[in-house]
């Protein structure tokens, strides 16, 4: 698939359009608490078709908003992610590919000083749901799972 243009590349990703409920979960492991929260994404296509516009807000109360614009570089021949939200700033900037039937990212991002390679993942796609799964990588260490958030196509209102 990454050998098609920019229109037939955002063809196959309008399947992520409309609102989503989502359940956001975070593994415990050492130095760091669990958590699971819900929230709700909505996906829109941006101006002239040429991208994708994504806003999410996570928890009641919210703890975390934020938005992404997701198009395709045919030059480069991959899918550009740059997102923003509350918790820092800047944007974070991640470039991807289908894989098989699986979407993957891959950014960078700096956390207290030491740059962490982030892989996210878009999985387990059907019309009505999909899940993104984010792993992590500190310098000298493994990859490990840092978050998983599970999306389901709100219906359309009557």
């Amino acid at each position: 698939m990454s050998s098609l243009g920019r229109q037939k590349q955002l063809a196959f990703i309008e399947k992520f359009l409309g609102t989503w409920d989502t359940v956001e979960r975070k593994p415990s492991y050492p130095g760091s608490d669990g958590y699971e929260r819900k929230g709700v994404l909505t996906q829109t296509m941006g101006p002239g078709g040429q991208s994708h516009l994504i806003k999410y807000v996570i928890g009641n109360p919210e703890v975390l908003a934020g938005f992404e614009t997701l198009t395709f570089d045919p030059a480069r021949n991959v899918f550009m992610g740059y997102a923003f939200n509350d918790q820092g700033p800047g944007a974070f900037v991640t470039e991807g590919n289908w894989e098989g039937d699986t979407l993957v990212f891959r950014g960078q991002v700096q956390v207290n000083g030491q740059l962490i390679q982030i892989r996210k993942i878009l999985t387990d796609i059907t019309p009505s749901s999909y899940a993104i799964r984010v792993y992590g990588t500190f310098p000298g260490g493994p990859e490990m799972l840092y978050l998983e958030t599970l999306l389901s196509l709100k219906p359309l209102s009557q």
